[in-house]
């Protein structure tokens, strides 16, 4: 008999701890902080996470071991009591499972409130996640997430040949709409555009905040001729669209360039490809797509710029 209930407390005890072990292995696999390691407040998230556990799992095992030296104490007490009346016996092993149930229901509350604490650290760590990856004023990818997505589109590319496409976007006269309308005008617009090129775009495609008023488009196994046509739907989007602000409307257009990757070309080659055929449609008049032709400018010829200090991009004026 005593063994018998020396097992179901055990196991009350070992199903305790290993609940808290669950909670743990939960939060292992919530904490996702590939990427954000350089965030202190996310870093300071995750240190309290694991701290909360460690003092659980802590407390589940001295309520363990207190159980078994009590036990242990009563098995020796038991086997000296042969002779009494076995409603004694009955009364100490009563008495002494109370105490252990006890003892189990305070930290069954405690693991009930570590659950909900990693609950919580758990949403915060899944809203920083998305802030971090987020541009606070259009909802989009920042530019650190593009570069992110980028980089895997393109390892995707050098191990299955996966084509992909990027485009650039600059929304044409902005610093006009600043300086006549205001600054908040001016974020209004950009928010604007940024849901616009989200609605033309497919949910395999990232649009991305890319700095200031300019957008960077990912197209994922899109060729330069769908490139080109992604573009044009984005541009005439824009150009129909009133962008209502105090209840008057500002005609907005904007300026493009694309461009798909080829063979031995990397990422930032491509982008500055790209980038040089959006400057190009602003030298030709804004409102249009400019595509950026294979070959068009070498990675050679751009190392050779860069070598004798003719570098265009360093030359080329602000554009608007």
């Amino acid at each position: 008999m005593l063994y018998l209930i020396a097992f179901i407390v055990s196991s009350l005890t070992a199903g305790l701890v290993g609940y808290a072990i669950a909670v743990w292995l939960q939060a292992e696999q919530v904490e996702e902080l590939d990427h954000l390691d350089e965030l202190e407040a996310q870093v300071e998230v995750a240190r309290k996470v694991f701290a909360t556990l460690g003092t659980l799992l802590a407390r589940s095992q001295e309520s363990v071991e207190c159980q078994s030296q009590r036990l242990g104490a009563l098995r020796r007490d038991l086997s000296e009591r042969d002779g009494d009346d076995p409603a004694d016996v009955v009364r100490i092993l009563e008495a002494e499972i109370d105490r252990i149930i006890a003892d189990n229901l305070k930290l069954s509350a405690d693991l009930r409130d570590a659950r909900r604490t990693v609950a919580r650290q758990e949403e915060a760590l899944s809203s920083m996640k998305e802030d971090a990856r987020t541009d606070s004023l259009t909802r989009i990818a920042n530019r650190r997430e593009f570069d992110l997505r980028l980089a895997s589109q393109h390892d995707r590319f050098e191990k299955l040949g996966e084509g992909y496409s990027i485009l650039m976007i600059d929304i044409d006269r902005f610093k006009q709409v600043n300086d006549e309308k205001g600054h908040q005008a001016g974020d209004h617009v950009i928010a604007g555009v940024a849901q616009l090129a989200e609605f033309c775009t497919n949910p395999v495609d990232l649009v991305a905040r890319y700095g200031g008023e300019e957008f960077a488009v990912l197209l994922p196994r899109t060729m330069l001729g769908g490139a080109r046509l992604m573009a044009e739907k984005i541009r005439e989007k824009v150009e129909h669209t009133s962008f209502w602000f105090q209840d008057q409307p500002l005609q907005i257009t904007i300026s493009l360039g694309a461009g798909q990757i080829v063979a031995e070309e990397k990422p930032e080659a491509l982008l500055r490809r790209v980038d040089d055929a959006l400057y190009d449609a602003k030298r030709r008049g804004r409102n249009r797509v400019r595509v950026a032709e294979p070959g068009e400018r070498t990675v050679e010829v751009r190392i050779r710029e860069i070598a004798d200090g003719s570098d265009a991009a360093a030359a080329t004026p602000e554009r608007d």
